[in-house]
């Protein structure tokens, strides 16, 4: 093999698309019919005519790559369900509206856009999987927003007309760069509101001008919203780091404040009843709903509304045995027992 030819068989075996393996040897000068002959001398396209490599471009509809897509539309496929399969598949649909019997236009040869000296990179990144959206800002920051476009075609074939013509107008990266920097040095500095307190943080993906145009924020400005003053009070209250309370948090907060403060100082607590006898009374208690001093309260007055028959049965169930009431009565005679918050849910019953 001709060392000039190396590389294009090397290519080969990385498994590169033939078809795009012979855009970059036309465009380097070189006859993509060294790659059926390694031992052939290199011959320069320049000096063959424009027949000659016609006749070695095959026709569309037996294209490696794209024949199958004219075979599909042959067996009256929808041509809508083709070009949706295309663009799953990472290829341009476009392709499909031209001539079958007839080769590639000249407007797809060339080397293909992940090989391309500008566009290149950014396919790379999309080939390691980086969000579509992070790779046009990376493409807008370095002053590519006007091509961002070039992202929805294949990666597989040459950089389209349009963009030819734009690059070609010298619409470059520096001119671009330079555009956008007169352009936002020419628009007015927008007013930087302060909130009145400290406000939480927004995570958002921030957009530059060359893509606000697809947005809705196109055609909003800051002088057509109008926001009422309470509206901005309540976004600030419900947004701040520390939110403000109502007056029935505040309330709430104090007392649950009160309720820690007073348990601190409570002693440990004591279990005199059998487990399991606990465990069942604590059980019907709950299902109570009321406190010690309520209960009493509600047995001692008769209270129908506060003690129906299923709390009573529930009463009866959980009262306690004499031994257990036994019990509980000489830890209370103790003169060492002096704080009865000692005892346990179901003793304090």
């Amino acid at each position: 093999v001709d060392p000039r030819h190396a590389k294009y068989f090397k290519m080969l075996k990385m498994h590169i698309p033939r078809p795009a393996i012979e855009a970059k040897m036309r465009a380097e000068g070189i006859d993509p019919a060294v790659l059926d002959n390694p031992l052939s001398p290199i011959i320069e396209t320049s000096s063959l005519t424009e027949t000659t490599l016609s006749k070695k471009e095959p026709i569309l509809k037996d294209h490696p790559k794209y024949g199958k897509y004219i075979t599909m539309l042959k067996m009256h496929i929808p041509k809508a369900a083709v070009q949706a399969k295309m663009q799953n598949e990472g290829l341009d649909p476009n392709i499909l509206d031209f001539d079958p019997l007839k080769p590639l236009p000249t407007s797809f040869t060339g080397p293909p856009l992940k090989e391309h000296s500008i566009f290149g990179k950014y396919f790379k990144m999309l080939k390691l999987h980086l969000p579509k959206g992070a790779v046009a800002s990376k493409m807008s920051s370095e002053g590519y927003a006007d091509y961002v476009g070039v992202l929805d075609h294949d990666a597989d074939m040459p950089l389209p007309d349009k963009y030819k013509v734009m690059l070609s107008g010298g619409i470059e990266k520096t001119n671009i760069k330079e555009k956008t920097q007169n352009q936002n040095h020419q628009k007015p500095k927008k007013p930087n509101p302060k909130p009145r307190v400290p406000m939480r943080s927004l995570f958002w993906s921030k957009i530059d001008d060359g893509q606000r145009e697809k947005t809705v924020w196109k055609n909003l400005s800051d002088d057509s919203i109008d926001l009422d003053q309470q509206i901005l009070d309540a976004l600030e209250n419900d947004f701040a780091k520390n939110k403000k309370k109502s007056p029935e948090e505040q309330a709430e907060a104090k007392k649950k404040d009160e309720k820690k403060s007073g348990d601190q100082g409570k002693p440990k607590e004591v279990g005199l009843v059998d487990p399991k006898v606990s465990q069942n009374v604590g059980i019907a208690l709950k299902k109570i709903k009321m406190s010690n001093t309520d209960l009493f309260e509600a047995i001692v007055t008769l209270d129908e509304q506060k003690l129906d028959i299923h709390k009573t049965e529930l009463l009866l169930k959980s009262c306690p045995s004499a031994e257990d009431a036994g019990i509980v009565a000489e830890w209370i005679s103790d003169p060492k027992n002096n704080d009865l918050r000692a005892l346990g849910q179901v003793e304090s019953f």
